[in-house]
């Protein structure tokens, strides 16, 4: 329902009222309305709205209405043609959310609400996607037991665009588990997320200069250094070598902070301890 002003400035309302189907009414006075403060009766001019949607989008247009329940979608229209498609679309574009957007389609072009949800959700993401977060660092830095070495990698290489060099060397820590080593990725740089692409999916073009950081355990199956020492892998190793810069950890930890405890390891010992006594 919303108020409309007619051209002298008296004010009219429009109501679109849904029955769950279609309703024997005889008495043309059921839908009359009566004054709270006189004993007037006001005659409505009740039709049968030849599309549902079409008398909703009137109703809307003007942003100030209120609405009760569950609308039923119309397929019916009484504008049809290509020009009316459009404007479907043109709302949903224009529409504040992505949420808002699939509700207008949904109810002025369900067919393509059904046969092509998958791509219309799909496009409605990319074409709302939310401004990505600015990096806010979750550690403190005087938590951090600077290791020369890597200060030393970070000094050179982690720095805006301008002052980067051309060609970065990249980084490559092992060490052994929970001590830090993906906290420390966090701490220099907004790499927590990640976008993947899928097999099938376009190619992402990705901004190179970048330096990379690669985190591995120690031991056989994890040591990429040892990965590389095998004897058919020389000629990356000879390529590794001269790209990246090798950093080998004890189990000191990186950070005197209880996010990085031993505490989860120490738990899940125990409950094997527990297993095994029962």
């Amino acid at each position: 329902m919303c108020k409309e002003l007619h051209e002298d400035g008296e004010p009219h309302l429009h109501v679109l009222l849904q029955l769950e189907g279609r309703y024997q009414l005889t008495n043309p006075r059921f839908f009359d309305l009566v004054s709270p403060n006189k004993s007037a009766h006001f005659h409505c001019n009740i039709q049968a709205a030849s599309s549902s949607s079409d008398v909703k989008s009137y109703i809307e247009k003007g942003g100030e209405y209120i609405d009760w329940g569950e609308f039923q979608i119309d397929g019916r229209s009484a504008k049809g043609g290509q020009q009316s498609i459009n404007a479907v679309y043109a709302d949903a574009l224009n529409a504040s959310s992505k949420h808002d957007a699939l509700q207008i389609i949904k109810e002025k072009d369900p067919k393509s609400f059904i046969f092509q949800f998958h791509n219309i959700n799909a496009n409605l993401d990319k074409i709302f996607c939310p401004p990505p977060k600015p990096y806010v660092n979750p550690f403190n830095p005087s938590s951090f037991n600077k290791k020369s070495d890597m200060q030393e990698w970070v000094n050179i290489n982690v720095k805006d665009s301008a002052a980067r060099p051309n060609r970065p060397i990249s980084i490559i820590i092992e060490g052994p588990s929970r001590i830090g080593k993906t906290h420390w990725k966090e701490f220099i740089g907004a790499q927590k997320d990640w976008q993947s692409n899928c097999k099938y999916g376009k190619p992402v073009q990705i901004k190179g200069g970048i330096p990379t950081i690669v985190l591995c355990n120690l031991g056989v199956g994890s040591s990429f250094y040892d990965y590389l020492n095998k004897e058919d892998h020389g000629a990356l190793k000879a390529w590794t070598t001269q790209n990246a810069t090798f950093i080998f950890l004890d189990e000191t930890p990186l950070y005197t902070t209880t996010e990085v405890s031993t505490e989860p390891e120490a738990n899940s010992q125990s409950i094997q301890d527990q297993t095994m006594e029962n």
